[in-house]
């Protein structure tokens, strides 16, 4: 975080007699230039640039952004629910949501195969990139999908969605569930992609 001027208003207090003193020695430095060139035979006479002024940029508040959720295979679009549903089952606590914890693990049990195919396809990509070193950029991978889903700007919601994907996901087949998933990821990341959260890009 960009370090504040003394006082924590934000500002810097100029003091107008320098500034009035900074004119008066402009103007000399104006007239003298002038002269220079009358004297030279309205050569140009070289003369240094002034400094640029230094600017400070604005402080912008990191987003973070969905594309992690894009371009997804069913199989993948399958873990990345898995690890959003891993994520309400241990944030949503409150009265309303409490049955998150024990549906998501009914869940893993129900769909056990088709969840174990969908983590193979999710970390595919990582073996063949990076061999026998996977395990690390994959954990990078894995820790981003957490933390999209674990931004607080939006758990009300993200709780009340996630009820109600492991409703639908808990009363099907696991033959269906993997075509279910790209749609009910798309329902669990929605709250996260309002104007005040964050925007995909």
């Amino acid at each position: 975080m960009a370090a504040r001027p003394p006082g924590g208003s934000g500002y810097k207090v100029i003091d107008m007699r320098n500034t009035t003193r900074g004119l008066a020695i402009s103007t000399l430095l104006g007239a003298a230039l002038l002269s220079g060139c009358a004297s030279n035979g309205g050569k140009p006479v070289a003369v240094r640039p002034p400094a640029s002024p230094v600017t400070v940029p604005p402080v912008v508040a990191t987003r973070p952004v969905a594309a992690i959720n894009a371009n997804l295979s069913q199989a993948e679009a399958l873990w990345h629910m898995r690890s959003a549903l891993n994520v309400a089952a241990l944030s949503c606590r409150n009265a309303k949501v409490a049955g998150v914890a024990p549906a998501y693990n009914r869940m893993l049990a129900r769909h056990k195969a088709v969840l174990a195919a969908a983590y193979a396809a999710e970390a595919a990509p990582f073996r063949a990139r990076h061999g026998a070193k996977w395990a690390a950029p994959y954990d990078t991978h894995a820790t981003r999908i957490y933390n999209f889903f674990a931004m607080p700007t939006a758990q009300v919601q993200f709780c009340k969605t996630a009820t109600l994907v492991l409703g639908r996901a808990n009363a099907m087949a696991s033959e269906a569930v993997t075509g279910f998933a790209p749609a009910a990821l798309a329902q669990l990341e929605a709250p996260f992609l309002g104007r005040q959260t964050i925007a995909r890009r």
